[in-house]
């Protein structure tokens, strides 16, 4: 398989050139993200959820003024002080 389509069609999240269409949704987001509002995504399974998520916080770390985002796995967390623990940890990162 070529570089391009492996670039073009990843098998993980796609972001940048690979991710396409969707504008409704990610300015919607980008919208509720710079007012500060919880935003629910859901979906089945391979929709494509991660990578709308990726690709949003990419446009908005790269907008003016930039906002950062940071990864938490809640998989780890069991109570508050893993939850504060997992927190520190993602922002420090």
């Amino acid at each position: 398989m070529s570089d391009l389509i492996k670039d073009l069609f990843p098998l993980g999240v796609a972001t940048g050139p690979a991710f396409c269409n969707r504008d409704e949704e990610r300015g919607a987001m980008k919208r509720n993200i710079r007012a500060g509002r919880h935003t629910w995504i859901w979906a089945r399974r391979r929709i494509g959820k991660t990578s709308l998520i990726e690709q949003v916080s990419l446009e908005l770390s790269r907008a003016r003024p930039a906002i950062q985002a940071a990864k938490l796995d809640c998989n780890i967390v069991h109570d508050a002080d893993s939850l504060d623990q997992a927190l520190r940890r993602s922002v420090a990162d």
